[in-house]
């Protein structure tokens, strides 16, 4: 199998190589389908991770440029923040001196890098074609948990939304093998929606197979998790988050792909 490389102007490339007359055996490589739609999921409230600014950690003598972020809150750390001052809570809360906590692979790894974003793991049985590690002889590999970093699930409360995140991107990646419905999908596909909890005064009806099939083929879902800065306003976050969805549309299309709108 060989591998698929990022190609500037297109999606994807890989490259053969020339072999004596008598090896016969076919060079194949797999891509990704062209349409992708992909999944944003945002958090609850309290539930993304804040960073507070320089100026602030320098004031508040600080180790580290945490504001906020519930996976290390361990023992210890709760102990810690039980004890923070009145004054040490509403200044590293700051709506005006925190960011949203996002992850920068070229930054300090303790900052914004791998360490930082260290509470993406990936679960032993995950499987998605999107998310895998790339092979040791493709330039600046990652690995499939880095992948997810760079997707934003580092941005959000991981030990809450980490399962649902895998959950997404495993299942909607994974409707069909050789032609035939996967078995986790029949607990959706052709059963009544009021089966799974749908109002009953509002008919619909069963998705059918044909229905999921049309729907998943030529296309790929890759799930994304925005955080935002819950202490700001719900409408400048809006906008940020707008901001976020119509760069990751153009960075797809830029890529070679074929991106219209997010789910």
């Amino acid at each position: 199998m060989l591998p698929a490389k990022q190609n500037d102007g297109a999606a994807r490339k890989a490259e053969g190589f020339a072999t004596p007359k008598q090896d016969t055996k076919l060079q194949c490589a797999r891509f990704l389908p062209k349409r992708v739609l992909p999944i944003v999921f945002l958090p609850g409230i309290m539930g993304s991770n804040l960073r507070i600014s320089t100026q602030r950690q320098e004031e508040l003598h600080k180790k580290d440029n945490i504001a906020w972020r519930p996976d290390i809150l361990g023992p210890t750390n709760i102990s810690s923040a039980s004890n923070d001052s009145p004054r040490g809570r509403q200044l590293r809360l700051d709506p005006m001196q925190t960011t949203v906590d996002i992850y920068d692979s070229a930054g300090p790894m303790d900052i914004s890098g791998d360490g930082r974003h260290g509470n993406v793991t990936l679960d032993k049985n995950f499987r998605s074609p999107l998310l895998t590690d790339d092979p040791p002889t493709t330039k600046n590999p990652r690995s499939a948990v880095q992948k997810a970093r760079a997707r934003g699930w580092g941005e959000v409360f991981f030990k809450s939304y980490g399962e649902l995140l895998q959950h997404l991107e495993s299942r909607l990646n994974n409707t069909f093998s050789d032609g035939k419905l996967r078995q986790e999908w029949r607990d959706v596909v052709g059963v009544d929606p009021r089966v799974w909890g749908s109002d009953p005064s509002l008919q619909q009806s069963a998705l059918t197979e044909g229905e999921l099939k049309k729907l998943a083929t030529g296309c790929w879902f890759a799930v994304y998790a925005f955080g935002y800065n819950w202490l700001q306003s719900n409408g400048d976050s809006a906008r940020i988050i707008a901001k976020r969805i119509n760069q990751l549309m153009d960075d797809l299309n830029q890529s070679g792909y074929e991106c219209n709108q997010v789910i």
